[in-house]
């Protein structure tokens, strides 16, 4: 499982992802089989774990109109993305996961927290800060939801031989379908990305 924290240090709330992951490597809450990454707004840096990722969980702010502070949880799909590159060194992630070559794509939760203010600062609001532990459970129920439906699946199969001239690539017929989770959406086409 890969934990992104997104977001800009320097304009209070627009941090809060990197803050939480930050907060999570420090307090050494998460081991194993999670990795988490504090990203900022390099999100090309995460090219090479987005490459063999099963499972991701993004932390951002997402502008909703809800009150400050509020936590979203929303799964990628459901996120509006910008259709144009705002920069020429700066990638959404949405190209960075096209970028991967990946013919399945992880499946992805945003966690996303409405800002109070994006200004200049390093610190995060008085409401954002207080939505941190909100934050830190949400990602824990993703991991230990995770964990629970890898550890409830069937054993899996015997890998199929790899089809003769097709690069290593596995035949369509071996996969077998993840099956969706369900997520409550208290909000839904809202978070940029």
């Amino acid at each position: 499982m890969l934990i992104l924290g997104l977001g800009n240090l320097l304009l209070a709330d627009e941090g809060v992802g990197v803050h939480a992951v930050q907060q999570m490597m420090a307090e050494k809450r998460f081991a194993g089989d999670v990795v988490a990454l504090d990203i900022g707004t390099a999100v090309l840096d995460a090219l090479p774990a987005l490459e063999t990722a099963e499972r991701v969980v993004i932390i951002d702010a997402m502008k909703a109109d809800g009150p400050p502070g509020s936590v979203y949880r929303i799964p990628y799909d459901d996120c509006l993305r910008p259709s144009t590159i705002g920069s020429m060194h700066g990638f959404d992630l949405s190209r960075v996961l096209a970028m991967t070559g990946r013919r399945d794509r992880p499946e992805i939760t945003v966690i996303g927290v409405e800002p109070a203010r994006i200004d200049w600062s390093m610190d995060l609001s008085e409401a954002v800060a207080a939505a941190l532990p909100v934050v830190l459970q949400a990602v824990e129920e993703e991991i230990t939801g995770h964990r629970k439906k890898c550890a409830d699946a069937p054993p899996s199969r015997p890998s199929l031989p790899v089809n003769p001239g097709h690069r290593g690539e596995r035949s369509p017929t071996s996969r077998q379908e993840e099956p969706q989770l369900s997520f409550e959406r208290r909000f839904a086409n809202s978070c940029r990305m």
